[in-house]
């Protein structure tokens, strides 16, 4: 046999086997063609599953904070309302407390109207009037306490005026009781002879005892025993003795008579 016919058989051979390996191998080919397939699907799949859950978690996150800072918006939402409500509840408390008491001061003023309503018993004026009424008194007792005030320094004042006129009474009782003792004592007594108004001069006539008087002498006049004039001598002579007369030196609403008593209030002669 010669080399081609070898080399046919040989190509024969080998093209033979190369179909048979070739189609032994296609199915297994086929089969990793359709896993490549499945796999890079499946690759294809969970990338996009992948991206799908990376933005549902970015979603996920993005509500998370959310949550959370709603969270802390609610918590300090929720102690805000807790504070409000203590604050509340307190003054509620107080609410409750003042509203106690005024039941209790409004249940003590039923009890005063009905001890008011006992004693207005038989007084003609209606309930409403009342306070009205009691403005009305306070305002006529503050008038008469004015009054009363008024009367009182007027009473004060008249106490220490009347004081004041006793002791001028008293020291002039005391210098009337001197010049009585004086007038009884002195034996230098004469009479009143000459009244004139117009010119405003006395005479007295005191005697022989006439000589004893100088101008700084005092003459007291009576009346009745009651001293009338002091008068003091304007010119002295031998039998008669001449005074000035001054309204100052008479007792009020008495006018000097002819006959009126004189007599010198201090002498050392006899």
């Amino acid at each position: 046999m010669n080399l081609k016919v070898i080399f046919y058989i040989l190509s024969i051979i080998v093209i033979g086997a190369g179909a048979w390996f070739g189609w032994s191998n296609k199915g297994k080919i086929e089969a990793e063609i359709a896993l490549f397939d499945t796999t890079r699907q499946d690759k294809v799949r969970v990338q996009g599953i992948i991206t799908d859950t990376n933005s549902t978690l970015d979603d996920t996150n993005k509500a998370l904070d959310e949550s959370k800072n709603k969270n802390s918006e609610l918590k300090a939402k929720k102690q805000s309302e807790e504070s409000k409500y203590g604050q509340l509840r307190k003054e509620l408390e107080e609410y409750v407390a003042e509203i106690e008491g005024h039941d209790a001061r409004l249940k003590q003023l039923a009890e005063i109207e009905v001890q008011i309503q006992e004693a207005l018993k038989g007084i003609d004026v209606p309930w409403d009037q009342v306070p009205e009424e009691i403005r009305k008194l306070k305002d006529e007792r503050k008038r008469r306490g004015d009054d009363l005030e008024q009367l009182n320094k007027l009473v004060a004042k008249l106490e220490g005026e009347l004081s004041d006129k006793q002791a001028q009474l008293q020291r002039l009782d005391e210098r009337l009781g001197e010049i009585r003792t004086k007038i009884a004592r002195n034996s230098k007594t004469g009479v009143v002879t000459v009244v004139n108004m117009d010119f405003g001069f006395v005479v007295v006539n005191l005697g022989e005892k006439n000589s004893n008087i100088t101008p700084e002498s005092e003459l007291l006049v009576t009346r009745g025993g009651r001293l009338v004039a002091v008068l003091k001598p304007s010119s002295v002579e031998p039998v008669q003795t001449v005074c000035d007369l001054n309204l100052k030196d008479l007792t009020a609403g008495v006018l000097l008579q002819p006959g009126d008593k004189v007599t010198l209030s201090d002498s050392s002669g006899s």
